[in-house]
């Protein structure tokens, strides 16, 4: 049988520069990586495409699912107990983990990297929200290179989600000197879903060392932020 191409060395270079030097640029690097990666969960396939997904139990016995970013690195399990493997994306990984309570995380790469992901740090990957530590001194502002292409863009998708009244474009300068854009975003309902689609759609937009967050414009810090400022686009103004 054919294996399916699975390579991830994108992902793999920022998840080495995240073990050698953890920094939050380099964790928003190795996130935003796997965000977009293939990856391979060894499982046994029964009938009608049931799976048995094969779970890996460090010595306090608790559980994890292996994620290995390629073949090489799968095939460094010398147990391999005659498993097949299917290719997930880290949102499926993260609808099996919800699935199963027991499950505390996933592994990267057991064999070799073994970098454990627990279910704080992968709530923290999907809800993308910028986290600002308290005392800490930020500038907010219009963005000095406005990205009209992303924007354009992202209006398409604006325009096809009813349930999105407001969106704001900003940028906030962190004390570290930090960059990123923040796009504050009004919703009625649906919000995880709308702000999934909305990442997805951004990263397609910006280049390597660009960093967007996509925030609640439903709290304080988000109604705060964009008192002086117009939104870029009002479901309002089509009505």
């Amino acid at each position: 049988m054919n294996k399916v191409k699975v390579e991830n060395p994108k992902l793999i270079s920022n998840l080495v520069k995240l073990q050698n030097n953890y920094s939050e640029e380099n964790q928003f690097h190795f996130y935003k990586e796997l965000k977009k990666a293939k990856l391979l969960l060894p499982a046994i396939i029964k009938e009608q495409n049931k799976i048995n997904v094969i779970k890996i139990t460090d010595n306090k016995e608790k559980d994890y699912l292996p994620a290995f970013t390629d073949w090489e690195s799968m095939e460094l399990n010398e147990n391999n107990y005659n498993t097949q493997s299917v290719v997930f994306t880290i949102d499926e990984y993260i609808k099996l983990m919800e699935s199963d309570l027991k499950v505390e995380g996933i592994i990267i790469n057991p064999y070799s990297h073994n970098l454990v992901l627990s279910r704080e740090n992968l709530r923290y990957l999907i809800e993308g929200k910028t986290k600002i530590h308290s005392g800490e001194q930020i500038s907010i502002g219009i963005p000095l290179n406005y990205p009209q292409k992303l924007i354009n863009n992202l209006v398409i998708t604006f325009k096809k989600e009813q349930n999105i009244k407001n969106v704001y474009l900003l940028q906030m300068v962190r004390s570290n000197h930090q960059k990123s854009l923040l796009l504050v975003v009004d919703v009625e309902r649906n919000e995880e879903e709308i702000f999934k689609k909305l990442a997805k759609c951004s990263t397609k937009y910006i280049s390597e060392n660009e960093i967007i967050d996509i925030i609640s414009f439903n709290s304080d810090f988000g109604r705060n932020i964009t008192k002086e400022y117009h939104p870029i686009y009002s479901n309002e103004a089509d009505a």
